[in-house]
């Protein structure tokens, strides 16, 4: 994958710090790799999200309006383990399907 534009999804809601440490490790091992990563927690913690309080703020239009363009602007969407159970998730993968973004899911 050296190289490419990669959007990072997964579950946060209901997780532990809203999922941080699975989103950090394999953004980290991504861009190990020479990728350029992006990831909806990402976006979230850069427009308000506390890692440490319970609940997520609600989203901006200008926020969803970033992630629709990391989509859209992607190379792959990589998806983290039990992505299914996020509502977000399951739209970041609709939508890249139909925009003809590569989809692959990551290991556990």
């Amino acid at each position: 994958m050296c190289g490419q534009r990669i959007y990072l999804v997964g579950p946060t809601t209901g997780r532990p710090r809203h999922n941080l440490d699975a989103f950090l490790a394999a953004a980290e091992a991504l861009r190990a790799g020479g990728d350029e990563v992006t990831s909806t927690l990402e976006l979230l913690l850069a427009h308000g999200l506390d890692p440490d309080r319970e609940s997520a703020p609600s989203l901006r239009p200008e926020t969803a309006a970033l992630i629709v363009d990391s989509i859209a602007g992607a190379d792959l969407i990589a998806l983290l383990p039990d992505w299914q159970s996020s509502p977000s998730a399951v739209v970041t993968f609709v939508l890249a399907e139909a925009f003809g973004v590569e989809i692959v899911e990551l290991a556990a």
